[in-house]
Parts: structure tokens; C-alpha cells; sequence
């Protein structure tokens, strides 16, 4: 019994740790660390989760627009309150503080274009 004891403890502090690290992470397919604002690199466009409904976007040549979300399987769907129709941007990757949207922007379909945005989680 005395033996088991130390590697009952190794494994309370690495559950510990690892439990401290999951909620340091920005997730977008967790609500608890969404909320928040998103920002692209150049500072360009954000986005802010306000709640786990509410969500606002402003781009740099535009003003802020509140918008219901829903986080689907891997899409991000938008609409505009009272108004049914709906955007979806499908969230092409998502990683820690990161995620990448598609349909982000207007484009006229160059070859090569992405209307995809990259936003990191602002702490």
C-alpha cells in the first residue's frame, strides 16, 4: 500500500494539471472559453462571441453587426435577429486560440482566392 501511494499522487497532480490547462485553452467548440473576441492577425476584422447566442462582427472598413450564431458539427451558421436566413462559414480548422472560417469574405471567385478568415482568441 505504501508503494501505491506516490503513484496515486503522480496521477492527482498530472490530472490536476491537465484539468488547469483544458480551461486556459480557447476552444470554439467549447462555449465556456468561445466567449470572447476573435481577431485576425492584421487586425482587419474581429469577431466576438458575446454569449453563447449573441455574436458581433466588425471589419476594419465597417461597423460592428450583431448577429445569432449556432455552432453545428463543424459550421458556424449566422443569421441577423428577426431575419431567417442564415450564413454558414464551416470552420475548416480549429486549434488552440485558432480557428479558420470559410465564407468570410466577398469574393469574385479569382483562381486562388480564399474567402476564408484566420481569427486567434484575444486573453
Amino acid at each position: 500500500m505504501k508503494n501505491l501511494t506516490p503513484v496515486i499522487f503522480v496521477f492527482l497532480i498530472i490530472g490536476f494539471i491537465s484539468c488547469s490547462r483544458d480551461n486556459a485553452v480557447a476552444d470554439i467548440y467549447k462555449p465556456e472559453s468561445r466567449i470572447g473576441l476573435w481577431i485576425t492577425a492584421d487586425k482587419s476584422d474581429t469577431i466576438e462571441f458575446v454569449d453563447n447566442a449573441n455574436f458581433i462582427r466588425k471589419g476594419y472598413y465597417s461597423t460592428p453587426e450583431a448577429y445569432l450564431y449556432e455552432i453545428k458539427d463543424n459550421t458556424l451558421y449566422l443569421r441577423k435577429p428577426n431575419i431567417n436566413s442564415e450564413t454558414q462559414h464551416p470552420i475548416m480548422s480549429a486549434s488552440e486560440g485558432k480557428v479558420v472560417l470559410a465564407n468570410m469574405y466577398i469574393t469574385i471567385l479569382l483562381i486562388g482566392e480564399s474567402n476564408a478568415g484566420t481569427y486567434y482568441k484575444e486573453p
